[in-house]
């Protein structure tokens, strides 16, 4: 199997703005992509059926970790409104695939990253003012898209393009409940919405 090209210039982090999205460690195993390259090429194909528009999304490796990641943008609609533009970075975990809260891919959001979402929050009339379903992890904060209920049991692989179905949902959802106390509300609570 050939493997994949390394990107020249690693992942940022979505939160801090440091050129490391993960904390430097020595991968002693393979990483997924190069001893399963079927699911390297599923993901691949996942991706490009589900953003037809190829400037929408790039692939790159992180060059520490050698952790393969999709960089996305996004313009999800809500209440038949654009909502503002997302930039969105897809971090696989090195043990991808794996059914886990959360997913074995981590959706950080870039732009707007955990700062400039907690002033949007600050600045709207809903309350209170936190936000709900964001993981902290190594590179920051991630959406939490998926918990393992939500996975059906025979399904062993959520890929990204999964993942992102369900970043996308949860943009819905902030931006909705940004306008909307009801919504915001629910979105406070595990499995309301």
């Amino acid at each position: 199997m050939e493997k994949p090209k390394l990107s020249a210039r690693p992942a940022s982090s979505a939160l801090n703005g440091s050129d490391k999205l993960a904390p430097k460690i020595v991968a002693a195993a393979p990483q997924w992509y190069e001893s399963n390259r079927r699911l390297y090429d599923a993901e691949i194909a996942a991706m490009k059926d589900f953003l037809p528009d190829s400037s929408q999304f790039s692939l790159g490796f992180q060059a520490d970790t050698k952790r393969m990641f999709w960089r996305v943008a996004v313009s999800p609609t809500v209440a038949g409104r654009r909502t503002r533009k997302w930039t969105l970075l897809m971090v696989y975990d090195d043990d991808h695939p794996k059914v886990r809260y959360g997913g074995s891919v981590k959706v950080y959001p870039v732009l707007p990253n955990h700062a400039d979402m907690m002033a949007l929050v600050r600045n709207s009339r809903v309350t209170p003012k936190t936000i709900p379903h964001l993981l902290a992890g190594p590179g920051g904060f991630y959406m939490c898209t998926a918990d393992t209920a939500s996975i059906q049991a025979d399904q062993r692989v959520t890929s990204a393009a999964q993942c992102l179905r369900f970043a996308m949902r949860w943009i819905n959802v902030f931006e909705l409940g940004l306008r909307d106390q009801r919504t915001w509300s629910l979105f406070q609570k595990h499995g309301r919405i």
